[in-house]
């Protein structure tokens, strides 16, 4: 729980995650998680075997990188370009050499995303299951501007759908279609 400006080290992180939920039309934040433990595990992957050439290429058409990143976040690749991938055609590609710190960073943030869409996978259950409606983009902005844990998130945010809830109600059941119309003469 820190403000949303200290939760990643990279900007690309949180352009990610906000794009993700923008743009994927089967967007879930089950399924983001699924896309940052792929990226965790080529960061880590590369810090303990970095001998590995396999791990210098990723194929961007493979079936793990379609199904694990892409189907889940929007332009990940932007992330790995930070440990130094480069993208030629449909692969990324590494250089050497391996930067560790930016290894290490990228992880961290990959890790620090994981847990962040859990959280947020959290929110919206604990949502549905009072009947409040919201969508991944508010859960985010929400979880952007405010510090709190799931639960009272839950309480705030089901909080505020009921008040708006029974106002718009309340304005509806006032509103008298005549009078307004000739208010408005």
């Amino acid at each position: 729980m820190v403000l949303d400006d200290d939760k990643f080290y990279f900007q690309e992180t949180a352009f990610i995650l906000l794009q993700s939920a923008t743009c994927l039309k089967k967007f879930t934040a089950h399924g983001a998680t699924v896309g940052w433990n792929a990226i965790f595990q080529y960061a880590t992957n590369l810090m303990a075997q970095p001998w590995r050439k396999e791990y210098y290429t990723i194929r961007m058409f493979s079936g793990y990188y379609q199904h694990n990143v892409e189907d889940n976040l929007a332009e990940a690749w932007r992330l790995l370009g930070k440990i130094g991938y480069e993208r030629i055609d449909n692969k990324l590609v590494l250089l050497p050499p391996l930067d560790p710190d930016a290894l290490l960073l990228v992880a961290r943030d990959a890790l620090v995303a994981y847990v962040e869409c859990q959280m947020i996978q959290s929110i919206w259950e604990g949502l549905h299951k009072r009947g409040a409606a919201y969508t991944w983009i508010q859960l985010l902005e929400y979880r952007k501007y405010n510090i709190c844990s799931v639960h009272s998130a839950v309480a705030a945010l089901n909080t505020e759908y009921r008040y708006r809830l029974q106002q718009s109600r309340h304005c509806h059941d006032h509103f008298d279609p005549v009078t307004h119309l000739h208010a408005n003469f």
